[in-house]
């Protein structure tokens, strides 16, 4: 079992964990523990597709892989949140596009964020230990 793979299944037991938390346990904290079990699926689902690069090209960068991944579910969600806007009729038309736009959308960025200094960091770090 690879590095990855380890750090992929811990990730997703804290993430279910998390999950059970947030819908069991109602407190003044529950939007924290909600962004936070939503934050680790989608890096748990970064990661599967890291584990699952690294398995079959064995010199990809992880930290590309995740970068690709992450913008692709960040367009789905985006992506849908915009088709239930548009499309919803009803009482509670597009409430949960919106919820989608407002809760769940700014996550993926963050970790993008995340994922790119942590690229350039690696990237910078390397160069000084050639030269």
């Amino acid at each position: 079992m690879s590095r990855f793979e380890k750090i992929t299944i811990t990730i997703v037991l804290i993430a279910i964990v998390l999950w059970i938390t947030a819908v069991r346990v109602i407190n003044r904290y529950s939007l924290a523990v909600l962004g936070a079990a939503i934050g680790l699926s989608i890096i748990s689902v970064c990661m599967g597709g890291v584990c699952l690069a690294k398995r079959f090209m064995k010199h990809t960068s992880p930290y590309k892989v995740f970068g690709m991944i992450d913008m692709v579910l960040e367009v789905f969600i985006v992506g849908y949140a915009i088709y239930d806007l548009m499309t919803d009729t009803g009482m509670l038309a597009g409430i949960l596009g919106f919820l989608l736009l407002y809760c769940v959308a700014p996550i993926p960025v963050i970790l993008l964020i995340v994922d790119v200094c942590l690229y350039f960091a690696k990237a910078r770090k390397n160069r000084r230990h050639q030269s």
